[in-house]
């Protein structure tokens, strides 16, 4: 579970859930989709549970999520990695209007590379490191 500011609260709680594999990725059973959940309320250490929980937003169906500013206006914005390479990413933005309690929606082609670092699966970082090690191994650094 992570927290941040989001659309105009001060704190939002977010975590992903219900992982399971990608029916149309390949390679077949090495892609996992999720929800991503955003929510308000207060977390019990001692119970594990949310207390008086409001989600805000769910997306469903997307790779990992992250929060950040990506429209330069100082609020963040929800940053999906989509399952679909032609449109891989969607950004979920808080209408500008605070009495209006709605959340814009928005394709984006590409991101800062520390986001695109953000958005990485499991998989993706795992072939990272390997990819790393492997490279350091070369050199004579291991």
């Amino acid at each position: 579970m992570e927290s941040s500011p989001l659309f105009w609260y001060d704190e939002v709680h977010y975590t992903s859930e219900k992982y399971y594999p990608d029916p149309y990725g390949e390679p077949r059973g090495q892609v996992f989709l999720c929800d991503y959940r955003f929510w308000t309320g207060k977390w019990d250490m001692e119970t594990g549970e949310r207390i008086d929980q409001k989600t805000i937003l769910l997306v469903e169906d997307c790779l990992t999520a992250a929060v950040a500013d990506v429209d330069g206006d100082w609020h963040n914005e929800v940053v999906v990695r989509t399952r679909w390479p032609e449109r891989p990413y969607m950004v979920y933005d808080w209408c500008d209007d605070y009495q209006v309690k709605e959340v814009d929606q928005y394709w984006l082609e590409t991101v800062s590379p520390e986001l695109e670092e953000r958005l990485m699966t499991i998989a993706e970082w795992q072939e990272k490191a390997n990819r790393e090690l492997r490279e350091a191994i070369e050199r004579g650094e291991m």
